[in-house]
């Protein structure tokens, strides 16, 4: 296999695993805010959702014009990363 391959597939791997996690901290935390933890899931999974189905219809516009995919994707990827940092702030301001 080749070795820019093997690493492509494991920023997917260690993307995935990022996201479940997220998602089950989410959960827990959104547990507290609702009150219940049926409200903390169908939220956290609608966000998960909604996010996948917004970024498969841009990605789906912007496919054919992208001249570096795998730069867009790490790109895309860094940018989740910071927005994913702000989310405790924004339940914390919620929960106060």
């Amino acid at each position: 296999m080749e070795v820019r391959f093997a690493l492509l597939l494991g920023c997917f791997f260690g993307s995935g695993f990022a996201a479940l996690l997220y998602q089950t901290v989410w959960t827990r935390e959104l547990s507290f805010v609702f009150g219940t933890s049926e409200l903390a899931v169908a939220a956290v999974l609608a966000a998960y959702m909604g996010g996948l189905a917004l970024g498969a219809a841009a990605a789906a516009r912007a496919a054919g014009r992208l001249r570096r995919p795998v730069l867009a994707y790490g790109l895309l990827e860094l940018a989740i990363a910071v927005s994913a940092l702000a989310v405790p702030a924004g339940i914390a301001l919620v929960e106060a």
